[in-house]
């Protein structure tokens, strides 16, 4: 998350126009890294959008999803336009499901980013 929050910043800084979408899953909104950041940039810069999806608190209305990331939210998270870059950050597994659902999509392999822990 942090090099993606870094990305977010510099573009809000030197005040990019580059269209932003990012899916963050958490257990819910207060354990979500940078959430109060995140609502303020989001707010301000129209070309940031904050997709939540929260594992454990299913009636929370600021998520757009109450799961993990799926196959259905990758497609939905690309489905206006296929992106120019992805960059994927979390646990290995999550990881390379999301590489494989974007190459189903059609998004090309030398268009992703990783970074993975544990």
């Amino acid at each position: 998350m942090v090099p993606l929050m870094s990305m977010i910043r510099y573009a809000a800084a030197v005040d990019l126009d580059i269209p932003m979408r990012l899916v963050c899953a958490s257990s819910r909104f207060d354990n979500s890294f940078y959430h109060r950041e995140l609502t303020d940039l989001a707010e301000q810069y129209p070309w940031l959008e904050v997709v939540h999806t929260f594992t454990r608190d299913s009636s929370d209305v600021r998520a757009t999803h109450h799961r993990r990331i799926d196959h259905e939210m990758v497609a939905d998270a690309v489905a206006e336009q296929l992106p120019r870059r992805v960059y994927i950050c979390g646990p290995p597994a999550m990881v390379e499901d999301v590489q494989g659902w974007l190459g189903e999509l059609g998004v090309e392999p030398t268009r992703v980013r990783v970074e993975k822990y544990d």
